[in-house]
């Protein structure tokens, strides 16, 4: 009997040596058409350069022939001081390669020829003499036009110029153009392209011709460096086939050869490619290049050859490895027949380590299968959580803007009622009270808005001590009676940069997970110290639970939680620790298990922060305030816009209101105002939609923008703008008042 491995060669042999050879030959004519393709796109790249280069030669013609057309339209170029237009175009045309030969001729035959030859630029000047009679003189020109070599006029002259063919076809022009290809007058006798030019005079009449010659032995010169290859030919024809120029190097000369993309010229067989040169007046040219397939090959034929030796080896190379695997797999496979056997006779497999990823690893497959399955059915769940509360966040961030509304109008109303009343009067005490609950819900939005994420931290100077103590009863109603609250407060106030809001939030957090680590009651301390560094701390400890070393090491993780499902959301540490380190602070916890724990926050202190006050102030007199002064209130809400309206009026300001911004844009272009307020989400037109409208017509006036959501994204605008303000709704009358009087300086009074 065959061995396994043996029968495997042999069947891998008789099927990968024929397959090698077909795909050497194979990869020999896929590599020569692939480098043939890749050098005709060179060559296809040299021909649209040669085209415009071409082109741009043809532009250069052109450009200096209409400028030169133009002085001679502003008289800057008269023929009667032909030395002088030398001087004028002289310098320009020292650093012109493209140009070899201008020729101005006038109605009266006088003429002028600055002409580039091998010792440098020359004038040709055809003028007439005392006795009227034409003659001509040569002389040569400097870069500077300066005139030497001076001959006298040789008379007559024996031709008249004006019967020249450029210049009778040039006269029957309006417009320049090229002309038709056209021979000098033997001896010289060569092939001339001439850009015909007619010439208008200062008062408007003929002035004449300009023609400027491309000489078609400049282009075969010009076509000899632009051939991609020593073999390869270039023709430049006109629309009628006629050849124009040339390039073959030392070769023969080979008529232009007809259609098709494959030739043989002189027995070499050759690509050959064609390109339109940019249609211009007078001219539509076309350019074909042939290069030889040997030209296209021989700088390839090493990498060819290269390519070959290395993709045979390449080939050869499985044929050695298949024979060396099918060795192994035949073992392999032998050994599975030992196990397939034991397994048979009830005896357990013993299986050496396979080199087989499928045989290796199988059991470990499974077992991460299971795993994959749980970690998904994790996610799936974390994922509609996500979703829940992304759903419940925006329905936030919209309650608390409707809401933020309300509260600025009914602010606004406590304003005016306060205004009526006589000081001393009974109702006052009343209406602060109502003032402090509309604080209060002021609160309750913010804390919407942040956990929406539509708002960002307000940080103010606010004290840590004054923070716990107004909190303490509120703690104690939250934890149930069974948890002791107690303020170890450190003497002096403690004043840090934060926003009351989200700390509030950090303190309530902290305080109800220690309420679950102590189901049975027990004591909760909050600790305030000053340290030397310059920052103060915090400690939040309990008598709970405690926690294991795994639990300590993942509660700040999303999402993890040790409580039973649907008691909690896992969020709670993760947003403390963000809160923390969002008002620059260091979050610590310590724990162990049974003895409770202790989470420590630092934050900077603040040595020159004032806390802001958080009851409302006295009722002062403020009617005059604002005396004098128009302002545009721009609020889509009805009852908020005529609160604004009858509180600022009763503070001395004349008031225009207007239900949205494209009714607002409308009062602003018929009168004149002194401070717009305005509220940024409204239909049509935004609050910034207006700002921008109203600084587009150079007004640099006082612009307020309110909003009961996030003012964030505007506040870089300050730094741009000096007179645009923000104003978070809700808000009193008062911070109105004196937001509009610090945003007009010109405002007397105050609060």
């Amino acid at each position: 009997m065959t061995p396994l491995r043996r029968l495997l060669a042999r069947h891998l042999l008789s099927i990968q040596l024929p397959l090698l050879a077909l795909l050497a030959g194979l990869l020999w004519w896929g590599a020569r058409s692939l480098l043939l393709s890749q050098a005709q796109r060179d060559g296809e790249t040299r021909l649209h350069m040669a085209v415009q280069a071409l082109d741009q030669r043809l532009t250069t013609v052109e450009q200096a022939g209409l400028a030169m057309a133009d002085y001679s339209a502003q008289g800057r170029l008269p023929f009667t001081d032909l030395p002088g237009n030398a001087r004028l175009l002289m310098p320009w045309l020292y650093h012109q390669n493209e140009l070899r030969l201008v020729n101005f001729v006038d109605e009266e035959g006088r003429s002028l020829i600055l002409v580039n030859i091998t010792d440098g630029w020359h004038t040709r000047e055809i003028q007439r003499n005392a006795k009227g009679i034409l003659g001509v003189r040569w002389q040569k020109a400097d870069a500077s036009g300066i005139l030497f070599d001076g001959q006298p006029l040789h008379e007559p002259l024996g031709f008249d110029v004006r019967q020249r063919p450029w210049y009778r076809e040039a006269r029957q022009l309006e417009t320049p153009r090229w002309s038709v290809p056209y021979r000098l007058d033997p001896p010289q006798n060569r092939l001339v392209m001439t850009w015909l030019v007619p010439l208008k005079a200062p008062d408007g009449g003929r002035g004449g011709a300009l023609g400027i010659d491309l000489l078609a032995t400049d282009l075969n010169t010009f076509f000899q460096v632009l051939r991609p290859t020593p073999g390869s030919r270039l023709w430049l024809l006109d629309q009628n086939r006629q050849l124009l120029a040339e390039a073959h190097g030392a070769q023969a000369a080979l008529p232009v050869p007809p259609g098709g993309d494959r030739l043989s010229l002189e027995g070499l067989p050759c690509r050959v490619l064609r390109s339109d040169v940019p249609t211009r007046a007078g001219s539509q040219w076309h350019m074909v290049l042939a290069i030889p397939e040997r030209d296209l090959l021989a700088a390839a034929r090493g990498k060819l050859l290269a390519i070959t030796a290395a993709a045979f080896a390449l080939l050869l190379l499985p044929i050695i490895w298949g024979l060396w695997e099918g060795r192994r797999l035949s073992r392999e496979i032998q050994a599975l027949a030992r196990a397939a056997d034991q397994v048979g006779a009830g005896i357990a497999p013993q299986l050496a380590k396979s080199q087989v990823a499928e045989f290796a690893t199988l059991g470990q497959a499974l077992h991460q299968a299971h795993a994959d399955i749980q970690k998904r059915n994790a996610l799936e769940q974390h994922l509609q959580h996500s979703q829940r509360l992304e759903t419940l966040g925006t329905l936030a961030g919209g309650i608390a803007h409707d809401v933020n509304n309300h509260l600025s109008a009914i602010l606004g109303q406590i304003f005016l009622v306060r205004d009526t009343l006589p000081e001393g009067h009974a109702s006052i005490e009343r209406l602060l009270q109502a003032e402090v609950a509309a604080d209060n819900c002021a609160r309750t939005t913010r804390t919407l808005l942040a956990f929406s994420r539509h708002g960002n931290s307000d940080l103010k100077a606010m004290d840590l001590n004054e923070l716990l103590t107004e909190m303490a009863d509120l703690l104690n109603c939250v934890l149930g009676g069974l948890v002791r609250v107690d303020l170890d407060l450190d003497p002096a106030p403690l004043c840090l940069q934060g926003d009351r809001v989200q700390l509030e939030q950090v303190i309530m957090n902290l305080a109800v997970n220690a309420r679950d680590a102590m189901p049975d009651g027990g004591n909760l301390s909050f600790q305030t110290r000053r340290l030397a560094s310059g920052e103060l701390t915090l400690k939040v400890k309990d008598t709970g639970t405690g926690m294991s070393p795994e639990t300590l090491a993942r509660i700040f993780e999303p999402f993890y939680t040790t409580k039973a499902v649907g008691q909690g959301t896992g969020l709670g540490l993760a947003l403390v620790h963000g809160i923390v380190h969002s008002h620059h602070g260091r979050l610590g916890v310590e724990s162990q298990e049974g003895f409770g724990t202790t989470f420590s926050l630092s934050f900077p202190l603040d040595p020159s922060g004032v806390p802001l006050p958080t009851q409302p102030e006295a009722a002062v007199e403020v009617v005059g305030d604002l005396a004098h002064l128009r302002i545009l209130v721009v609020e889509d809400e009805t009852y908020l816009r005529e609160t604004l309206e009858a509180a600022l009026s009763t503070v001395g300001a004349s008031v225009v209101a207007a239900a949205n911004g494209t009714e607002a844009w409308e009062h602003f272009q018929a009168q004149p105002f002194d401070c717009i307020l305005s509220d940024q989400r409204m239909p049509g037109c935004t609050g910034m939609e207006l700002r921008s409208r109203v600084r587009g017509t150079g007004a640099g006036l006082p612009f307020i923008l309110s909003s009961g959501q996030d003012l964030e994204p505007f506040r870089s605008e300050l730094t741009h703008d000096p007179a645009f303000r923000l104003l978070a709704k809700p808000f009193s009358i008062r911070e109105l008042v004196e937001l509009v009087r610090n945003a007009c300086p010109a405002t007397e009074g105050g609060l």
